[in-house]
């Protein structure tokens, strides 16, 4: 049995759904999404059970109401529908170090900057210095990191999201170092992460992530860092291309106007441990360094 509930905004063509286990603890938003064309005043809830086989299900709709939402609205409720505003390239180190400036902190190297909100750690900007190139959405949010906790076998799962934590950052010896506290869990157990964020000589980022509960939940994933790209790193989308590690790997031309997901494990599904998103100017690189 679980609840589900959704929102959509009447002047801006965004959805934001979520679904908890019926008597759990109401998550944050878990998904969000665009639908440009939806036509004003018109909504519907179904349920949408299996297209192979027969099913049937009961389904409760209860307490539904149906009003236009302004963006005051949303963010009351933490839904960000504004877009961030460009980073001030100015009041950043030349070199390499740390900084702090209009609500975020970040760290430099002499060829990226990468900023994180200083209330969420999330995200917020990741930047080609030579060439001014943005490799974050202005307009997708997404948290720092997600966990997935489990116990009893796998038969129980707990999704943990950096969101759901309260956070605090600070800026130390050339690293950021934050602080993710908060209670989870339907018996609201509390639980902490810590996360540090340093650059190695070659100029790339490092994420390392601890995670501290003295409950009897295992870490079973850590999704580490999050973050949505532009649809197009530069001026013409055509141009970017996407190394996708899935099976024996491809590289994705145009990624940004695909629609497809993939997700896959290594070992397993995914051929390696990296992936890239360039195009003829730069472009990120992600990789999990491990033995």
């Amino acid at each position: 049995s679980y609840s589900v509930t959704g929102v959509q905004t009447c002047a801006l063509p965004i959805f934001f759904a979520k679904i908890w286990r019926y008597g759990g603890r109401e998550p944050g938003w878990q998904i969000a999404g665009q639908c440009p064309g939806q036509p004003a005043g018109r909504f519907a809830l179904g349920v949408w059970t299996s297209p192979r086989q027969a099913a049937t299900a009961e389904v409760l709709f209860d307490d539904v109401s149906f009003r236009p939402l302004t963006p005051a609205d949303l963010s009351s409720v933490g839904i960000r529908v504004e877009p961030r505003p460009r980073l001030p390239t100015g009041e950043l180190p030349a070199g390499r170090g740390t900084f702090e400036t209009a609500g975020l902190i970040g760290i430099c190297t002499e060829r990226s900057v990468l900023a994180l909100e200083r209330d969420t750690g999330a995200i917020a900007h990741v930047i080609d210095r030579s060439t001014g190139q943005e490799f974050v959405s202005p307009s997708v949010f997404r948290p720092l990191f997600r966990l997935g906790l489990s116990r009893s076998s796998g038969r129980e799962t707990l999704p943990v999201s950096a969101d759901e934590l309260a956070a605090t950052w600070t800026a130390a010896g050339g690293a950021l170092r934050g602080r993710f506290t908060g209670d989870v869990g339907d018996a609201g157990f509390p639980l902490a992460v810590e996360v540090e964020v340093t650059a190695d000589p070659e100029g790339m980022f490092r994420f390392r992530a601890r995670v501290r509960q003295d409950a009897d939940w295992a870490v079973a994933r850590v999704d580490l860092p999050l973050m949505a790209h532009p649809a197009a790193l530069g001026d013409n989308a055509e141009e970017d291309s996407l190394v996708l590690p899935w099976a024996d790997g491809s590289v994705l031309h145009a990624p940004g106007s695909l629609t497809q997901s993939r997700n896959a494990v290594y070992p397993g599904h995914a051929f390696t441990q990296f992936t890239a998103l360039y195009n003829r100017t730069a472009g990120p690189f992600l990789a999990a360094f491990d033995d």
